[in-house]
């Protein structure tokens, strides 16, 4: 893995996709490629000073609030890939962050936009990043390509639930459901066979409510179209998380 820093503003890093990270493809699947963009994320912000130690110490902590994603093909087995992250802009309670997705070609294979905001860990309420940043944030300009998708519906109709209790090796330092485990739970809507043949072109997916180890949830989808399908994660009657994804076929693998 390599870093590298462009005057702060714009973070690398270059990743090399081992088998033991990818799925049945033979390439990096969505949840593992989600946790590189929160991983880049999180490094660029240590670099510039606003990580995780100086939340720690003003008894606060970054939170992801939004992913939109656009993957055109996913890294593959064997190969490297970079990412490159900005801050993009900054108010009062958010702060977007763009992400791209590089092939070991050089061309950019993604897109994604991030959007963070500040815990207070004492009250569990939301900070303000202007009193956390008084001086505020370094934001590139940078073209940005796409805009995050705005907060998404409850589902209606149903087409499938099953529910999952999230335990112990579910949880993230700040004690609540890590987002990988919700996009693991998210992408197994569908069986082996179907990604044999689709793949995710679009992912987005919203945070409304904390879950913690011992809660049960419910994973509830919807079919929109041939193409697109809504998921929430319910605690009860309590909206938690939603998604929704976008699929195109692909040649199968096999």
């Amino acid at each position: 893995m390599t870093l590298c820093k462009d005057n702060n503003l714009i973070f690398s890093k270059q990743i090399f996709v081992k088998a033991s990270h990818c799925g049945p493809q033979q390439d990096l699947p969505l949840q593992s490629l989600i946790s590189e963009i929160i991983d880049i994320a999180t490094e660029h912000a240590n670099s510039l000073g606003i990580g995780y130690d100086y939340m720690i110490k003003n008894d606060a902590a970054w939170v992801l609030g939004r992913i939109s994603l656009r993957i055109n093909r996913f890294p593959e087995c064997n190969k490297t890939f970079s990412l490159r992250t900005w801050i993009v802009n900054i108010n009062p309670y958010f702060s977007e962050r763009a992400i791209s997705v590089i092939g070991e070609d050089g061309k950019e294979i993604g897109f994604a936009i991030t959007v963070w905001m500040a815990i207070d860990l004492n009250k569990r309420r939301a900070a303000r990043l202007d009193r956390l940043f008084p001086d505020g944030l370094p934001v590139s300009d940078a073209p940005v390509e796409m805009e995050p998708r705005e907060r998404l519906p409850k589902i209606t109709t149903p087409s499938s639930i099953w529910e999952h209790r999230f335990q112990y090796s579910d949880m993230d330092c700040n004690r609540h459901v890590t987002t990988t485990r919700y996009v693991e739970q998210i992408v197994n809507i569908h069986d082996l066979e179907f990604y044999d043949t689709h793949r995710v072109s679009r992912f987005d997916i919203t945070f409304h409510a904390e879950t913690y180890a011992g809660d049960l949830v419910s994973i509830v989808s919807e079919k929109i179209d041939n193409s697109t399908v809504l998921v929430n994660i319910m605690r009860d009657s309590t909206l938690c998380t939603a998604a929704l994804i976008k699929y195109e076929p692909h040649e199968q693998c096999h």
